[in-house]
Parts: C-alpha cells; structure tokens; sequence
C-alpha cells in the first residue's frame, strides 16, 4: 500500500459520487493538495496496520431511485437500490484490489463465460441448451447446477468467501479485511449495519452479515473467485 499507488488509486477515482455516512468527500481530497494527502495517507495506513476501522465505515445507506417509465415509482420493487458507502473506504479497498483481486479474476476458469470479454449469458445459455438436448436424445442421465446470479451476491457466506479466496492464493490480511469492516454470522453484532434512506429520514438500521455487499468494490472480483471454486 504505498504512497504511489495511494496517489494513482486517487487520481483515477471517478468524481460525482455520493458520499457515505461520515460525509468524507474523495473530491475535496484531490483539491487539498500533496501535503494534506500525505497526511491522510499515513493516518489511513496506520489504521489499515493497526485494524482500526471508522464507525462510518461499517454503515451502508440504500437509496430508492426512480427509474424511468413504465416503473412506477410508488412500487419499491420498481425502483432502482444503490448503496452510499464511506468514500475513503472505497479509496483504499481500490488500492487492494488494483494489488491483489485484480492480478487474480484474470486467471479465472473459461467455464465462466458470463463473465469473459466477448462472451454473455446467451452463450452460456446456447451451450446448456445443446447439452440438454444431446442427452436427452442419448437417453442419459444429466445434472445441472443452476445459480441465479440475481440473487447470488447477497446469499454468499462470508466464511466460505475466505476460504475460496485462501485456495486461489489471496493473502490472510487481504482475507481478514473485508471481514473486519462488513463482518460474518459468526458475530453479527460486529456486522455492517444498513439503513434505508428516504424522503422520510433514515430508517431504523439493520444488521448484514451475509453476502457480498452491492456498493462494495470488491463484491464483483469476490463473486468471480468464489465461483470459480463452483465451476
């Protein structure tokens, strides 16, 4: 985690985005200046060695966005669910990634070829279709797992997460960190807690401990690994 890749995860970080509970902005950051970053860099690291984690950081506001017509949007099931996360938690979970998940899902099962370039769920789709349909013609038993990837991200065990992670050669602090901040069914007090936000206010936080949490960086590169000790 160091000072170059903090300042290259930093300057390539899209603006425009909502800020999380603590209100910490990755915008007003880039403007304060090499010296105020510098001084931002090496708190976060210190906490990072020390597993210090923000209250903020283990919050996760949900908005209710309107989509466009025909969705009604007095139908919450119509509506579109998009996660405010801590910014500077984003910051450095960036950093982790572009370290270690990212040099991983390149080297993923080709089995996999809803999530290779070129390749979509039709193609997947096609080939089952086709397997399907040979064996029914040669009379043989098939089995086939089916996982709707609707549903998918919020069912993962985290535990089970870690491990899929370990055998692909992830590093144990790299491991612990998501669990530290979002937490697992084995202490659900330590979990992240979750409020819906509305015209009407916050709503009453609730406690999530499963899954891989939709808003965080890192949920797509966990899915893929976790999968790919399926396939």
């Amino acid at each position: 985690m160091t000072w170059e890749l903090f300042q290259e995860v930093l300057h390539t970080t899209t603006g425009g985005k909502s800020v999380g509970a603590g209100g910490f902005s990755i915008e007003l950051l880039k403007l304060s200046g090499e010296p105020a970053q510098l001084v931002f860099y090496t708190a976060l690291v210190s906490d990072l060695k020390g597993k210090v984690i923000a209250k903020e950081w283990k919050t996760v506001l949900y908005a209710l966005l309107a989509k466009k017509p025909p969705n009604n949007p007095d139908i919450v099931a119509q509506r579109r669910e998009i996660a405010l996360m801590a910014q500077e938690m984003k910051l450095l979970l960036q950093m982790v990634r572009r370290v270690s998940y990212q040099r991983i899902v390149g080297r993923v099962l080709q089995a996999q070829g809803g999530w290779l370039s070129g390749y979509g769920c039709s193609d997947t789709g096609l080939i089952a279709a086709g397997t399907i349909q040979q064996s029914a013609r040669l009379k043989q038993t098939l089995y086939l797992l089916y996982i709707d990837l609707a549903t998918f991200f919020p069912r993962i065990d985290r535990k089970a997460l870690k491990i899929s992670e370990i055998l692909h050669g992830l590093p144990d602090e790299v491991c612990e960190l998501a669990l530290l901040i979002y937490g697992t069914a084995d202490d659900p007090d330590k979990a992240v807690e979750c409020h819906y936000d509305s015209a009407g206010g916050l709503g009453g936080g609730f406690k999530n401990w499963m899954g891989a949490l939709m808003g965080c960086v890192l949920s797509p590169d966990k899915a893929k690994i976790f999968l790919n000790t399926i396939i």
